[in-house]
């Protein structure tokens, strides 16, 4: 019954308050914050990746904007990872609540494993996704999958450059965030 109760409020209370929500606008500086919890294995372990991204931002246009993004994550026993650089996103709204986008990303990236080994490297990724403002404010933004390219080198001698095309619209490639509005 509780349950119920719960998942009807989660639909009711957007749309009784849709009519005051107006969306992003130009101009609007945004911030957002999101995070994806990964389970993988190899042959002989199970890993749980723990990735956060935080971005700043500012809407160049009613469906345009760019900004500055970070990441950072780590398994907890393997690796750890930061990341930096640069995005563009672009909005396609069917009303001031909701919102399609996708979001490119230019960034460089390091990872350390267990050995202290670097990986550098830098990737251009495109990611669709949706937002749902619930407030004038507060929006909830998911991104699912990825298409795009990456190139990295391990510090060690004699190691060569990987490049790779990547494609991913799997569970591993689900994110969960907030974004935060203002003026």
């Amino acid at each position: 019954m509780i349950k119920k109760l719960i998942v009807s409020l989660f639909f009711v209370i957007p749309l009784v308050s849709h009519a005051q929500i107006s969306g992003l606008s130009k101009d609007d500086f945004i911030f957002s914050a999101r995070s994806s919890v990964v389970n993988y294995n190899t042959t002989d372990k199970d890993f749980l990746n723990h990735q956060f991204n935080l971005s700043f931002g500012e809407m160049y246009s009613k469906k345009v904007a760019v900004g500055v993004d970070f990441g950072f994550g780590t398994d907890g026993k393997i690796a750890d990872n930061f990341s930096a650089g640069v995005f563009a996103r672009y909005y396609s709204t069917p009303t001031n609540a909701f919102s399609f986008l996708t979001k490119g990303t230019f960034q460089y990236f390091r990872t350390q494993n267990e050995a202290g080994q670097l990986n550098h490297g830098g990737s251009l990724i495109f990611s669709p996704g949706v937002s749902y403002f619930v407030t004038n404010r507060l929006a909830f933004e998911a991104f699912f999958g990825n298409v795009g390219y990456t190139t990295s080198k391990t510090e060690f001698d004699n190691s060569s450059r990987v490049n790779n095309f990547v494609l991913g619209f799997d569970a591993t490639n689900l994110s969960f965030g907030v974004i935060l509005r203002g003026k």
